[in-house]
């Protein structure tokens, strides 16, 4: 299945992590198994998804806190 990913970048500030502006796109979509549960919001599994190839390089490389929100995309049949 396709999963749309949106990334939420975020600096530290006073002890808690507030947002901040984007470097660039925040959405990408990539593969997720069929057969697994998708991760939850804000997870560690689907904080994983920031550092995969199909992320945009600047949160690939985001240093900051940050969270990740995944969604399943429907395709309309044509």
């Amino acid at each position: 299945m396709t999963i749309q990913c949106t990334f939420y970048p975020q600096a530290w500030q006073n002890d808690y992590a507030i947002p901040v502006d984007a470097e660039g796109p925040v959405t990408w979509t990539t593969n997720w198994p069929d057969d697994k549960p998708l991760p939850a919001n804000n997870d560690y599994e689907s904080d994983q998804l920031a550092r995969e190839s199909d992320a945009p390089l600047w949160i690939q490389n985001w240093s900051g806190p940050f969270y990740v929100e995944v969604n399943q995309v429907f395709s309309t049949p044509q």
